[in-house]
This record gives C-alpha cells, structure tokens and sequence, in this order.
C-alpha cells in the first residue's frame, strides 16, 4: 500500500497515449479497454502486432520516414495531398472515406459497418460494436497500410483479404472446439463473394 502511494505520483502516461490524446481533446479513452482491443477481437497475432503499432504511434508512414530521413516522400501514398499520419491515412483520405462507403454498401446485408471517426482511426471502433465490426474495421486499416506502397487499394483486395483473414482464423482454432465455436459465431453471416 505504501509503495503504491510512493510511485503513482512517478508514473507517467506514455507519450502515444498523450499525442493522441492532443489529437481528441474532449473524447474519453479508455486506455485499457483500447489495449484490449485487438486481443479481443481477432486470434491472427499479425493483427495484434499492427494494432499495437498504431495505437503506440510506431506505425512507419511517409511522414515519419521524411522525418528520419528514409523516404522523399511525406504525402499520403494515396491522395498526396496531406501528410501521410495515422489520422490522415485512415480517417481523413477521401481515399478511405471511398472504400470504407463501399465496403459499407457491400457488406449491408451481413452487418452495418459505422461511420470512420478520428477516434477509430486512432484507437479502433468503440467498445461497444461487435467483435466482427472491430476486426473487419482492423483488417480494412491494414489492408489500406500494406497497399499503400504502390498506391493501389480497391474493394476486391479488402474483400479478400476479410476472407482470407476468416480462414486462416478457423484453421487457427481447428483443434480447440470451444474456440472454433466462438469463432464460428463470430463470423456467422459474414459470407463474402
């Protein structure tokens, strides 16, 4: 009890939580339930890892590879018209705007995907969207982050990576029942063509 006294007044946020922070004034986030989000979301620990980055601010865009001196380029690799940031990339871009409205009316019939936010695109969707909603919100952003070194993203390769995305998952939990039916139900109705 006395040592947890003597250090709360050391600890300091870390300094992702405290840029984004600048960049939501106003908004309430919930730093644990945010740190969470990708482990209750998806079983593919490459979307965890990614995930990770993005809510740290460790995510490599062009512009902070202008920054250190790695790249010419510090325009956003699809519209080049703004810095290529996080909130740019994947809330801002009328690039993304497009695709999230067409991945939006593709998937009506399964689910409503909700409007893009600063907030999701900095922390993910909120708390209380479905798992499915998350993780689809999850794969489009990287989807838009891996596609955007030769500019070129469209609704087929979000579509299909989704897709692949539900195999490689059921394939991940085929030997633990319990899991593979939480799985199961988390993909139910998400059929895809």
């Amino acid at each position: 009890m006395f040592y947890g006294k003597l250090i709360k007044n050391k600890i300091e946020k870390p300094t992702a939580q405290k840029k984004i922070e600048e960049k939501l004034p106003g908004q309430v986030l919930e730093w644990i339930k945010i740190y969470s989000y990708a482990r209750q979301t998806t079983l593919d620990s490459f979307s965890r890892i990614f995930f990770y980055k993005l809510v740290n601010n460790i995510l490599y865009l062009n512009a902070s590879l202008t920054h250190m001196g790695l790249s010419n380029q510090s325009l956003c690799s699809y519209c080049n018209l703004e810095n290529e940031v996080p909130l740019h990339l994947f809330y801002e871009c009328s690039n993304t705007q497009r695709l999230w409205a067409e991945l939006q009316n593709a998937l009506r019939n399964m689910l409503t995907l909700p409007n893009l936010t600063e907030k999701s695109a900095l922390t993910g969707l909120p708390y209380g969207c479905s798992p499915i909603i998350k993780h689809i919100h999850l794969i489009f952003i990287m989807t838009l982050y891996k596609k955007r070194k030769d500019g070129s993203c469209n609704l087929a390769i979000i579509k299909n990576k989704i897709k692949y995305v539900k195999k490689i998952e059921s394939y991940m939990c085929f030997n633990n029942i319990n899991q593979k039916n939480i799985n199961a139900l988390k993909w139910a109705g998400i059929n895809i063509t």
